[in-house]
């Protein structure tokens, strides 16, 4: 059974972790160099309502995988970094291969997930 609180406060740590990772503090400089585009103020609120959602979506589903099986939290941070290892630091490859964009893009956007998906994952891993 999935506890949703859990859930929530692993997308909100997902998201936490986000905020902070591209914030003047970390990677935000270095971000804006390797981005293509400005970030744009307007309409911010929105995209941080997307985010959280995404990461609940996220959550939930990293919730149901790590459900499965003996809960530990060795298994649930093997999980999140396997689940990352083969769907997100796989398709975002094509960020390089057919955006052309920087490699250093890639380890930075990739880096951020594999982050949020190990917190994600050891919060949940306690919860479940």
């Amino acid at each position: 059974m999935i506890n949703y609180l859990a859930v929530l406060a692993a997308a909100v740590a997902g998201v936490v972790i986000g905020t902070l990772w591209y914030s003047k503090f970390l990677f935000g400089k270095f971000m804006k160099s390797l981005s293509s585009k400005e970030n744009k103020k307007k309409g911010m609120n929105s995209t941080y309502v997307y985010s959280f959602l995404s990461m609940l979506v996220m959550s939930y589903i990293l919730a149901w995988f790590i459900g499965l099986g003996p809960v530990t939290v060795s298994m649930g941070v093997l999980k999140s970094f396997l689940l990352w290892l083969g769907f997100i630091a796989t398709t975002q490859i094509d960020m390089i291969l057919w955006e052309k964009k920087p490699g250093k893009l890639y380890v930075l956007k990739t880096a951020q997930d594999l982050a949020a998906l190990l917190v994600m994952g050891l919060i949940l891993s306690f919860w479940i």
